[in-house]
């Protein structure tokens, strides 16, 4: 679905997040879309057969939910369909990567990975 399909229009400040606004992608990001602006993590969905991960939302057929299956990854986890943030747990290289763009302030790493992360990992930015 393209935001032409949902929302009759391109990506405006009007109709996506307001941490989306100063992001190189904005014209055409797939979370812009998806996202609004009170949109907060979501647990993971595994395709296990595919290896995707979606959020609920997004989640048809059989897919699996356990919190053990929180993965540990280095770079926040989003839903391959909408693009919607997923809980996930960060590697050492992850927080790194998490702070260093939080430093740039660029797009979701300005308001949602800050709050995502920081107090989460007590990270230093």
């Amino acid at each position: 679905m393209t935001i032409v399909e949902r929302h009759g229009q391109a990506n405006t400040p009007e109709n996506t997040p307001g941490h989306c606004h100063k992001c190189n992608s904005f014209a055409d990001c797939l979370q812009a879309q998806s996202m609004s602006a009170d949109t907060g993590t979501e647990d993971p969905h595994y395709d296990t057969e595919n290896g995707s991960v979606y959020c609920g939302s997004c989640a048809t057929g059989t897919y699996t939910y356990d919190s053990s299956l929180i993965p540990e990854v280095d770079s926040p986890l989003h839903c391959d369909t909408c693009g919607c943030p997923l809980e996930c747990n960060l590697t050492p290289d992850g927080k790194e990567y998490v702070v260093e763009q939080l430093k740039e302030e660029n797009g979701c790493t300005a308001e949602l990975w800050r709050e995502m992360f920081v107090d989460r990992y007590d990270l230093d930015v």
